[in-house]
């Protein structure tokens, strides 16, 4: 009889050691595939900051040319893009204005419900007010990039 509940001891413990390696298992799992999603999302940002900037300065350096192009930026509700060269509007986004009115070199910003990432495309202008938004969520993800001499100006399609 003794034996008998030594056995069945034995596999609680058996059981309770198989449970805590399975929970330790999906646990280090789902940090794994949580990583590689938001490596895969820094990629895809990375992609399209150098894209952006290439097509900005194919585009600049050909005098008269201009092209549309998509936004392929997955994660993000909208895209403002501003005009360094102008004064500061303060009439949308207080991140980005008090970014633009500290003269910091950033013209390109990527929001959600706050601006989540900002970087510096190159030498674009915008019209008046000086900046612009396309909502992606909306289905607003092209823009149209034309050559002004030694900048390139952006626009809305």
């Amino acid at each position: 009889m003794l034996s008998k509940k030594r056995g069945q001891i034995s596999l609680v413990f058996i059981y309770l050691a198989a449970s805590v390696i399975i929970v330790i298992i999906l646990i280090f799992g789902y940090r794994a595939v949580h990583s590689f999603l938001e490596k895969q999302q820094e990629i895809q940002l990375l992609s399209f900051e150098k894209d952006l900037k290439n097509e900005i300065d194919k585009v600049r350096q050909q005098y008269g040319s201009r092209i549309s192009y998509e936004l392929d930026i997955p994660g993000y509700d909208k895209v403002c893009f501003i005009d360094l060269g102008k004064e500061p509007v303060n009439n949308f986004d207080p991140v980005i204005y008090n970014l633009w009115s500290s003269g910091a070199e950033k013209n390109v910003f990527l929001v959600n419900e706050l601006v989540e990432q900002s970087f510096y495309a190159g030498n674009i202008t915008v019209a008046d007010p000086g900046w612009t938004c396309l909502n992606l969520t909306e289905g607003e993800n092209e823009i149209l990039i034309q050559s002004a001499g030694v900048s390139a100006r952006i626009s809305k399609v």
